[in-house]
């Protein structure tokens, strides 16, 4: 288990499976974040949603009322940060792209920012270079 300077590995965790991030969260997203955070202006990265075993993630969907998705979190490669305030916001999706992170939401509701490296550039699948609102 590799140390991180600003997150503890149990921030990561599927609240449905203790210990399931350091087993399944991929290692450079973690970096990437990590680094991230060292250029956030002292703005905290408070961790709402790390990895997610299938039926914790099939679970939001289904509370959500929405369709399952092939979410980035069962992957480990995915969290959501929360953002009380627009200077947070700011700084956390200013720092994000510093870090060499370019797979942004944005929750118009919640206050949530989702970020993963679940692209091509990174050995994923998905779109690079996107900012969404959900």
């Amino acid at each position: 288990m590799e140390n991180l300077k600003y997150f503890k590995y149990e921030e990561f965790d599927s609240p449905d499976y203790i210990g399931s991030a350091d087993l399944f969260m991929d290692r450079d997203f973690l970096r990437m974040l990590d680094t991230a955070r060292s250029y956030s202006n002292g703005t905290p990265f408070k961790i709402t949603s790390g990895y997610r075993t299938p039926e914790k993630n099939a679970a939001i969907y289904k509370k959500l009322g929405k369709p399952e998705i092939k979410s980035s979190h069962i992957y480990g490669r995915a969290a959501d940060i929360l953002a009380t305030t627009s200077r947070d916001r700011f700084n956390i999706v200013n720092a994000l792209i510093k870090a060499g992170f370019n797979r942004i939401g944005i929750s118009k509701k919640s206050g949530f920012i989702h970020v993963d490296n679940d692209c091509e550039e990174y050995g994923g699948q998905k779109s690079s270079n996107v900012i969404w609102i959900y």
